[in-house]
């Protein structure tokens, strides 16, 4: 050994210095090959991204371990088989939280299956109370106040409209009835248990085309079912007309309609209008057939609007002049007993003082107390 030193000591120091240099490259090289020697100082390790490599499947890009005073003392890295994998299982429905212990991650496309077990807002048709309905386009679901009670001697359907008979059972309203209790939750046979909505919103059958926003009186073609009056406010309903509640949405006769259901005891509170005086042809509106005096001064044509049950006025003639009524569409009227021609009209003679009284019965016009009207045709 002592021979080596004293040759190193003889050689020039130029000699002794590029020895010394590619000692220290050398040990680097072989370090950076494998794991490095105890407290040797180590440049970054060799990762792909170092190098420029492009792999396939997920790789780090810096090592595993690091050490704050020796710099990288490690060299491995993560590969594709220590990431976790997506996992193939169906996504859970709503249910209790935890925290899981799945190491597998979740697709970002992934989607959880429907639950159930709740009440589907699209696809519900059980009519149940506080259940959301989706029979019908015309349905907003049901939310009500109810009672139970038993069923008469003809029962009950469901959506049609109740009232307590002389027992004190319910059975179906008829057509123009009052005191009507309510709407039938479900059908029921006779002496069985019903539930009947009194206040709240529930589907209620259509009698006729309904409005969102008019009021529903007791219907005059079907017994059971909620007409739509033509009328928003109770005003425009006379006093001896049930109204009851408002129509949500849009039904056709014989479908169901979401009804705001105002409960027992709800009747118009029309009366007596301010007298219209006409000098020639007039169309009146559904407001204007609510007890109205309608004086006419001139030979004109009272064109009457679709009937309500219980629309009712008196046309007075204070001239010698010849009137007409005119009912709407295929609307009747009933003179002396006896329906005339659908659409055709009645006319006065022409004699000042001439006078007579309608009223709607839910189907025609029908002519009171006056013997000096005639057919007048179409």
């Amino acid at each position: 050994m002592n021979r080596i030193a004293r040759k190193i000591a003889r050689l020039p120091w130029s000699i002794v210095w590029a020895i010394i240099f590619t000692t220290i490259v050398m040990t680097c090289f072989a370090a950076d090959s494998g794991n490095p020697p105890p407290g040797q100082l180590l440049k970054p390790t060799d990762s792909p991204t170092f190098r420029g490599l492009t792999l396939s499947g997920a790789t780090a890009s810096k090592p595993t371990c690091f050490d704050a005073q020796k710099g990288v003392v490690s060299c491995s890295f993560l590969t594709d088989t220590t990431i976790p994998a997506p996992s193939s299982a169906t996504p859970q429905m709503d249910g209790t939280g935890g925290a899981g212990q799945s190491s597998a991650f979740a697709r970002g496309d992934h989607v959880h299956p429907s639950d159930t077990s709740k009440a589907n807002v699209n696809a519900d048709t059980t009519g149940a109370a506080g259940h959301i309905t989706g029979a019908a386009p015309s349905s907003l679901g049901t939310t009500y106040l109810s009672t139970t009670k038993t069923a008469g001697t003809t029962g009950v359907t469901q959506y049609l409209l109740a009232k307590i008979d002389s027992t004190g059972n319910v059975v179906t309203a008829s057509t123009g009835d009052m005191g009507i209790l309510g709407i039938a939750a479900t059908t029921a046979a006779s002496t069985t248990a019903v539930e009947i909505a009194t206040r709240g919103i529930i589907n209620c059958i259509a009698d006729n085309t309904t409005v969102v926003g008019n009021l529903a009186v007791v219907g005059t073609s079907t017994a059971g079912r909620c007409r739509n009056s033509g009328q928003i406010s109770s005003p425009a309903i006379p006093s001896t007309t049930q109204i009851v509640g408002k129509f949500l949405t849009v039904a056709n006769a014989g479908s169901p309609a979401s009804l705001q259901l105002y409960g027992p005891g709800h009747y118009g509170t029309g009366g007596a209008v301010p007298v219209v005086v006409q000098g020639t042809d007039i169309t009146l509106t559904a407001s204007q057939c609510m007890g109205n005096f309608i004086e006419m001064t001139a030979t004109g044509t009272v064109n009457l609007p679709p009937g309500v049950q219980g629309y009712n006025l008196m046309v007075y003639v204070s001239t010698a002049s010849a009137v007409s009524l005119k009912p709407a569409g295929s609307e009747a009227i009933v003179l002396n007993g006896a329906a005339l021609t659908a659409g055709h009209k009645v006319t006065s003679t022409s004699t000042a003082g001439n006078s007579v009284t309608l009223v709607h019965d839910g189907t025609n016009w029908i002519v009171l107390g006056s013997s000096t009207w005639t057919d007048g045709g179409v």
